[in-house]
């Protein structure tokens, strides 16, 4: 995994999501269980698919691909063992450790830096006419994996991680390719 400093914060970013291969090796290495269903988008809702979870998607993925079928506490217990396996390693401080963005942190990330509203449910789309692509609402050609509905990329699921170019920050797939967690709630 790379990190890149997030300007005007104490923060260092993963350059890209969580991998497949970086998922399965806490699993390996704890027994975690993810469960055996996974939420997904059906007809512009959130449904469960039972049978279904990070191994077992529904459609191909490698081991660069960004790991899918994750819950928030999933992604927690991952960063709780990324950092304790670091910390015994002796390439973390006892002050230092992984944890998710929070909603704020994820918007700098992105280019976001003044949203108003208090929670992110408030800030939600509150910038009007900007895109992770920039001001134009239709995106440009291979600049994220927006899925088969655009037809502006050649994948229909999900892309390896740090397949389309770098945001200024050196951050990939902030737009596409999944959605990310972040460590506070939505209201």
């Amino acid at each position: 995994m790379s990190f890149v400093p997030l300007p005007g914060t104490r923060l260092l970013c993963s350059v890209w999501e969580t991998r497949v291969r970086d998922f399965e090796a806490f699993v390996r290495a704890t027994g975690h269980d993810a469960g055996s269903a996974m939420f997904i988008v059906q007809s512009n809702r959130w449904e469960e698919r039972a049978g279904f979870n990070w191994q077992n998607p529904g459609f191909a993925q490698g081991p660069d691909h960004p790991v899918v079928g994750v819950n928030w506490h999933d992604a927690v217990a991952f960063c709780d063992w990324l950092t304790a396996t670091e910390r015994a390693a002796g390439l973390l401080t006892p002050a230092q450790r992984y944890r998710l963005p929070t909603d704020l942190e994820w918007s700098r990330a992105v280019g976001l830096t003044n949203e108003p509203g208090s929670t992110p449910q408030q800030r939600f789309v509150q910038v009007p006419h900007l895109y992770p692509w920039g001001t134009n609402a239709t995106p440009l050609r291979h600049v994220a994996n927006l899925g088969p509905v655009f037809g502006l990329d050649p994948f229909e699921h999900t892309a390896p991680v740090g397949t389309f170019p770098p945001n200024p920050l050196g951050l990939h797939d902030l737009a596409g390719n999944v959605i990310e967690w972040c460590d506070d709630a939505w209201d």
